[in-house]
């Protein structure tokens, strides 16, 4: 196994048919814009699947399979819904996740309007209000996982 390998499409199938052959015939596509932590993949026409490019990335993974579908229920806005979290194999060190498709664009691909903006605004107001008001799902332990954020104790790297 590799210490580190770089997510191709072709590898998310190579991994995602050894693990989960139900899904093997589907399309992998890039999406419009990708991130750093992150490679994601439009998977079929219902899915997504991220999978990290590196070690730190991956620890993210399992906390996310965990705690999304927890905080999804009590949020009135959609957000990610993990479906599947493929395993390390000897091809790909980490694990990643496949989730349900939320339809829509990047926001930095798109030109809005005054309009737009303040409803935008308004939307991510109310996202973090509902967000800061749970109160009965237990947040994340400071950790790498999340690069100590939180954490107000200086840390020595």
């Amino acid at each position: 196994m590799t210490t580190e390998s770089t997510p191709t499409p072709d590898l998310a199938r190579k991994v995602i048919a050894e693990q989960f052959p139900e899904y093997s015939n589907l399309p992998i596509t890039d999406v419009e814009k990708q991130g750093y932590d992150n490679r994601t993949y439009r998977f079929g026409d219902h899915m997504l699947i991220r999978m990290p490019t590196a070690k730190t990335y991956a620890l993210k993974v399992p906390k996310e399979q965990e705690l999304l579908p927890q905080l999804a229920k009590r949020l009135s806005l959609n957000i990610p819904a993990p479906i599947k979290m493929c395993k390390p194999s000897a091809d790909y060190p980490y694990p990643f996740s496949i989730y349900k498709w939320l339809p829509g664009k990047s926001i930095n691909l798109l030109m809005l309007t005054d309009q737009e903006k303040e409803q935008l605004a308004f939307d991510l107001a109310k996202f973090l209000k509902e967000l800061q008001s749970i109160t009965d799902v237990a947040g994340l332990e400071l950790g790498q996982h999340n690069w100590w954020r939180g954490d107000h104790r200086q840390r020595l790297w």
